[in-house]
């Protein structure tokens, strides 16, 4: 079964340029979370978001690269958030909201 998790992920880096767009961060478990391309250049992401702490939903890196893959950024007390946890309930998938 899948496992979601909703934790704040410090970025520590991010790459947003023509040919390239990822971005890396750690958990406040010390655990590294990859940020996409597509996550990147969804939410505009630049060096200037280095040290920033984001509430995100977090899937585990299957490929490796990293401890978590973030699916998305989420803002706190936002909608999306409880649109989120709502889906996730609806079609059973367990998470943990850190």
């Amino acid at each position: 079964m899948t496992q979601v998790q909703i934790q704040n992920v410090y970025l520590t880096r991010v790459v947003n340029e023509t040919a390239k767009k990822y971005a890396f961060g750690i958990t406040e478990d010390n655990e590294t979370a990859y940020f996409p391309g597509r996550v990147v250049e969804d939410f505009d992401l630049d060096e200037d978001d280095i040290g920033t702490k984001n509430r995100v939903a977090l899937l585990r890196d299957d490929k490796q690269k990293a401890d978590w893959v973030v699916t998305t950024l989420l803002v706190e007390d936002s909608a999306e958030v409880n649109r989120l946890k709502a889906l996730l309930d609806e079609h059973g998938i367990d998470y943990d909201d850190a």
